[in-house]
């Protein structure tokens, strides 16, 4: 799945180049999750409700101001300048994927073309790498390296502290950085995606949810509790489509299904939801779809334990 994608990377490499050719007014307000995805969890007048966890405040709010956040996409250029080209540039994924989107949600398109799931694979690893949460880990990696340091074991097993000068902070949790993450594993984390099984659930009486994180990386059974779950050992990858269809990506070797939704695969899905959250949650107006669960409290921090960066920075030095 390369096209739109390498489209998507090629615009950013030339930022520089349309920044000093556009005099036109920046967008500063950053959608985190893209509109036409919200759309679909929407009314028919733009609205959601937002719940804000751990679930005691639901607020109305329109698809245009739902996951903004300002200036989160505005780059910062050498000369000073600056610009909104990553916008721009996710337009493209955002829009081949909600036309793929409603292929198979709407059309109810079988099997899954190529085309379709090429797109559908592109805007959900973009998604999984655009979100804040990404900026936020590099923060708490960058805070243990210019604080006390990170111990670790190097190749022959001897044990090191890596520490980082205080002035690389910045440098660690800001835009740019986040940039160069997509521009290398985009393509990456598409295809992998787009090789695993993908089961697609219809409902019709029950609804989904989404929220400020809506790709949820989910363990395998024989996981240890102790790592973390990346994209290449998910024993599942789960996001919904739309208020009535969930896509999990499995590796289970089954092939592409298609199933009807049931009361007891509706709360697994708004369930894991909840859980991958990191503040807010949002729902069509007149849908439930989270009564019954227990709701966590807003995620503050990545890493649980600070220990857990020694353990992601051995894995350079094997």
């Amino acid at each position: 799945p390369q096209t739109r994608l390498g489209l998507l990377i090629a615009r950013i490499n030339q930022y520089q180049e349309r920044v000093m050719t556009s005099n036109r007014k920046l967008k500063r307000r950053n959608h985190t999750v893209n509109r036409s995805y919200l759309q679909r969890f929407a009314d028919g007048n733009g609205r959601l409700t937002r719940v804000e966890l751990p679930g005691d405040k639901h607020v109305p709010i329109s698809v245009t101001d739902a996951t903004v956040i300002k200036n989160f996409y505005v780059l910062s250029l050498p000369d000073g300048t600056e610009t909104d080209l990553a916008e721009d540039a996710f337009g493209i994924v955002e829009a081949a994927a909600a036309e793929a989107i409603r292929s198979v949600v709407d059309h109810k398109t079988w099997p899954i073309p190529p085309k379709v799931r090429e797109d559908i694979a592109g805007w959900a690893a973009l998604q999984y790498l655009r979100g804040p949460w990404v900026r936020q880990l590099g923060r708490e990696i960058a805070e243990e390296f210019s604080g006390v340091g990170v111990s670790v074991k190097d190749g022959n097993g001897e044990q090191i502290v890596l520490k980082m000068p205080a002035e690389g902070l910045t440098e660690l949790t800001g835009s740019s950085l986040q940039f160069q993450l997509i521009q290398h594993q985009l393509p990456v984390v598409a295809e992998m995606l787009y090789k695993r099984d993908w089961i697609l659930t219809y409902y019709q009486r029950k609804n989904l949810a989404t929220s400020d994180a809506p790709v949820v990386l989910l363990p395998s059974e024989d996981h240890l509790d102790i790592l973390g779950v990346g994209v290449a050992d998910a024993g599942e990858i789960y996001v919904p489509l739309d208020r009535h269809v969930g896509l999990s990506m499995a590796n289970a070797g089954t092939g592409d299904i298609r199933i009807s939704g049931v009361v007891k695969t509706a709360l697994y899905s708004n369930d894991a939801m909840a859980k991958n959250a990191r503040k807010y949650l949002f729902h069509h107006p007149e849908d439930d779809p989270l009564r019954g669960l227990e709701l966590p409290e807003p995620r503050a921090r990545e890493l649980a334990n600070p220990t857990q960066v020694g353990g992601l920075i051995e894995h350079l030095f094997e």
